[in-house]
């Protein structure tokens, strides 16, 4: 997840930005930007234990805050194509791959 942020004023300055989670989990980083300059500030977020649906996630300043939602889908895998052992004997290995 990424935020973006511009310090709208002419001087430079520092401060965090706080991702807070759905599950009461804060992230935060602290960021400096020059007077007028903006940045982008990744989280990575681990999905492993999210069950399918819309979580909420709100990202704040000591300034300003915005709220996104984020969809979370089960993978899809397809099986393009797939090959073996034409031919075996009774007792003998079937071998297979799939791309």
């Amino acid at each position: 997840m990424s935020v973006v942020l511009n310090n709208t004023g002419d001087v430079a300055g520092s401060g965090s930005v706080v991702l807070s989670a759905p599950d009461n989990r804060t992230y935060s980083r602290t960021v400096g930007l020059e007077g007028g300059a903006n940045t982008t500030v990744s989280f990575g977020i681990p999905t492993a234990n999210l069950s399918q649906g819309t979580y909420t996630y709100a990202a704040s300043t000591a300034n300003d805050s915005r709220d996104v939602s984020v969809r979370v889908r089960d993978g899809v895998f397809a099986v393009d194509d797939l090959g073996g052992n034409e031919t075996v004997r009774v007792g003998d290995p079937m071998v297979f791959g799939a791309e």
